[in-house]
């Protein structure tokens, strides 16, 4: 097995999750990678995915593992050459099994960037002092769903154009674009997010993936 970390940046953030798949099933084949595949009536490449982001949330900490006999340093290096711009390898590693990325999610941090200076929210008072913090969303019914989720606020600041959150990832999942757009709408202001970046990626206790799986 070997596992990988990646990005995907400058518009990459717009192909849907099942096409980063074949993405990198493609860039395999064309770099002559070898990966196993599962037994029975429709075989597929073994490919375990971290969790999918929305649309439009890049990333520089995504995480695939691979079921292959090719070196680390081989993965990492054939498939920058077969993979589009802006999808690109930041790390590889050999390791005995699967870690289960998918499960294992926790939360995440992200940088959200606005069009403008934003004005001044006191985040901490406001957010991260309270027990409450409801999310009002349309569910595929069209009906509003009103939920807390301070729960799965782990973290907040603000820096003149831009907020970082660290945000519940994998199964209490807390979306960076509705937490921003809950953030707006509570305090009336018309900027608009510019891009979303998930920088970095935690297990349920809070571990970064990179000291965890490539320390």
């Amino acid at each position: 097995m070997v596992i990988v970390k990646f990005e995907k940046v400058n518009m990459r953030e717009f192909i849907p999750h099942l096409d980063i798949m074949r993405v990198f099933n493609m860039a395999f084949r064309r770099s002559g990678l070898k990966v196993n595949y599962s037994e029975g009536f429709n075989p597929h490449a073994l490919f375990f995915f971290c969790q999918p982001l929305p649309l439009g949330v890049a990333s520089r900490a995504e995480y695939f593992c691979v079921s292959t006999s090719e070196t680390a340093e081989d993965v990492k290096n054939k498939l920058n050459e077969n993979l589009p711009k802006g999808i690109k390898i930041l790390k590889t590693k050999t390791v005995d099994g699967d870690p289960n990325f998918a499960a294992n999610c926790g939360r995440a941090d992200y940088v959200v960037e606005f069009d403008e200076v934003l004005p001044y929210f006191d985040l901490k008072n406001t957010i991260l002092k309270k027990d409450e913090f409801l999310l009002t969303r349309i569910d595929k019914t069209g009906q509003r769903k009103t939920k807390n989720v301070r729960n799965s606020i782990f973290k907040l600041s603000q820096n003149e154009n831009k907020l970082k959150m660290q945000l519940g990832y994998g199964n209490e999942n807390l979306r960076a674009d509705a937490m921003s757009k809950q953030i707006l709408t509570n305090s009336a202001t018309h900027s608009m997010v510019k891009l979303i970046t998930k920088i970095k990626t935690y297990d349920k206790n809070g571990v970064d993936f990179d000291k965890k799986y490539f320390s």
